[in-house]
C-alpha cells in the first residue's frame, strides 16, 4: 500500500450501488491499493463480502441515530438513505430523516472532497428536457428530501466544511444487488425463471425511465470520485429515455420470452422528463453505454448463477 495513499470513505457501502462500486475501486488500485472504509447499517452479512479485500475496512454506521466519526477520510461517497420512491409518498418525515438528516450526520465532522449520490427525481413535476441548469421545485416527497440534500451538500461547501462537492442526478440503475423488488430483476425472474408471460405495468406505460447497467454507474461514480470536485450537479443517465412499456418488451425480447401486458393504477408520479447525461459521459465515460439487451443479459445470468449459491 502507498504510504500517501488517501483513505477513501464510502458511506452506503452495503447496498445495490454500494457494493458494485467498492469491488470497483477494491480491484482497480492494483498494488497501490487505497485504505477504503465502506459502511453498512442493517446488513451484517457486508463484513464477510468486503473480507475478500484486506485494504476494506466494514464500519457499521446509521446516520439516522447520530453523528459519525469521519475526519480522517481524504474524500468520501455517499450512497446511503431511503430509495423508496413509494414507501416515501407514506412517510415523508422518515424519508427526510433517513435521507438529509442521515447525510447530515455522516457529515458531521468530515473535511474532505465529496461525491453525492443524488437522483434525477428532483426534475419531478417537469415535462420535457432537463439539466442542472434547470430550476427545480419538487412536490414529491422522495425528491424533496433529495434535493434537500443537495441543498445541505452546496451550505457545507459555503461555510468551509467540505474541499469540494460532486452532486451525481443518477436516473435508473439495474444489474447485481438490486432490491428484489425492484422492476427489472422481478421482470427477469417472472419471465426468465419462472415461465411466466403476463406481467402488469404501474400507471399507462408511458412514464419515462432511463436504465443504465450498474458496472456502468459505479465506473462513474469511481471517476467522479478519483476526480476533481465540479461544485456543481450533472445528471447521471443514457442519452435516450425509454417509455416504461417500451423498456419491457425490449428487456423480454432480450431474454427471448413473450409477453402479455397489462396495467394497474399508481399513485406514484408520472415521469415526463428526461436529460441527455452528455456531460457525465464526457467527464465520466463511459462513451457508449452498456444497452438494454447486453445489460439484461448480464444480469439474468448474474441472478440465475447467485441463486445457485445461495
Amino acid at each position: 500500500m502507498a504510504a500517501d495513499a488517501e483513505k477513501l470513505l464510502i458511506i452506503g457501502g452495503s447496498g445495490f450501488i454500494g457494493r458494485n462500486v467498492v469491488a470497483r475501486l477494491a480491484q482497480a488500485d492494483g498494488l497501490n491499493r487505497r485504505p477504503l472504509a465502506a459502511t453498512y447499517c442493517r446488513d451484517a452479512s457486508f463484513v464477510d463480502w468486503a473480507a475478500q479485500w484486506p485494504h476494506v475496512t466494514p464500519i457499521r454506521f446509521d446516520g439516522t441515530t447520530g453523528p459519525g466519526a469521519f475526519s480522517d477520510y481524504a474524500a468520501c461517497l455517499y450512497m446511503a438513505g431511503n430509495a423508496n420512491h413509494t414507501w416515501a409518498l407514506d412517510h415523508p418525515a422518515d424519508d427526510l430523516r433517513m435521507n438529509a438528516g442521515a447525510l447530515l450526520n455522516a457529515l458531521a465532522d468530515f473535511r474532505g472532497r465529496l461525491v453525492y449520490l443524488s437522483s434525477g427525481a428532483v426534475y419531478y413535476g417537469l415535462a420535457g428536457q432537463v439539466s442542472p441548469a434547470t430550476p427545480v421545485q419538487p412536490a414529491f416527497p422522495y425528491a424533496i428530501s433529495k434535493y434537500a440534500s443537495e441543498l445541505y451538500v452546496r451550505q457545507l461547501a459555503h461555510v468551509g466544511r467540505l474541499t469540494g462537492f460532486t452532486i451525481v442526478r443518477l436516473y435508473y440503475a439495474y444489474g447485481p444487488y438490486e432490491p428484489a423488488r425492484r422492476l427489472i430483476p422481478t421482470l427477469i425472474r417472472r419471465l426468465a425463471f419462472q415461465d411466466e408471460e403476463r406481467f402488469t405495468l404501474n400507471g399507462d406505460g408511458e412514464t419515462l425511465m432511463a436504465p443504465l447497467y450498474v458496472d456502468d454507474v459505479a465506473a462513474a461514480l469511481c471517476a467522479a470520485l478519483d476526480g476533481p470536485s465540479l461544485n456543481r450537479a450533472v445528471d447521471l443517465c443514457p442519452p435516450r429515455p425509454l417509455a416504461l412499456r417500451a423498456l419491457v418488451e425490449q428487456a423480454a425480447a432480450a431474454l427471448d420470452r413473450p409477453l402479455r401486458l397489462s396495467q394497474r393504477p399508481t399513485a406514484e408520479e408520472a415521469i415526463r422528463f428526461w436529460s441527455s447525461g452528455d456531460e457525465a459521459r464526457r467527464l465520466f465515460g463511459p462513451a457508449q453505454p452498456v444497452s438494454l439487451a447486453e445489460g439484461i443479459g448480464r444480469y439474468a445470468r448474474w441472478l440465475r448463477e447467485n441463486a445457485r449459491q445461495e
